[in-house]
């Protein structure tokens, strides 16, 4: 499998995965419900997609069921869709279990029994000679949030995801 390159800036945690695809094809994985289903969240997981309208404005939702640890279901809104180059979204844990929302703020530096809040991801696409350069960029509203999302395991859980949109994308793999 690829290699996911990780690094963090002030409030935001970014990922970058190369794939042997086009960025038409990415775009599509991030943008069609049956293709997204297949590769969102870590690998034990299977995504129920009840909204995926990407276009500004538009909503999406998925619930993420893993065998053990229940359902978590994430939702939120396109800020900008342009085709086969960007997506931004918001990306709301509240409808995670209570259970999920201590945990995290258990990797806080000071646990304030705030809960996980909002999160902005873009999604930027680059053609390369090879396919396409995908940066995955997670703004958090303050920077103990990024740096808790990243002692919980994210980076792990979004390399999972990448695997598995890898093995979709390039089906050889």
């Amino acid at each position: 499998m690829g290699r996911t390159d990780i690094r963090m800036e002030r409030q935001t945690l970014i990922l970058r995965r190369r794939f042997a695809a086009p960025p038409a094809a990415v775009y599509a994985a991030w943008t069609d419900s049956a293709l997204f289903a297949r590769w969102w969240g870590p690998e034990s997981v299977e995504n129920e997609v009840s909204a995926l309208d990407a276009r500004v404005g538009g909503a999406w939702r998925v619930t993420m069921r893993m065998a053990n640890d229940g359902a978590f279901t994430l939702s939120g809104e396109y800020l900008e869709a342009v085709p086969s180059e960007r997506l931004v979204f918001t990306m709301d844990t509240a409808e995670h279990p209570a259970e999920w929302h201590a945990q995290l703020d258990s990797f806080r530096d000071t646990p304030s029994g705030a809960r996980g809040g909002n999160v902005t991801g873009t999604v930027t696409l680059r053609p390369v000679e090879t396919g396409t350069e995908m940066t995955l960029a997670q703004y958090f509203e303050l920077p103990s949030d990024r740096d808790a999302y990243y002692r919980m395991g994210a980076p792990t859980g979004w390399g999972q995801s990448f695997d598995k949109l890898e093995r979709l994308l390039t089906p050889t793999a």
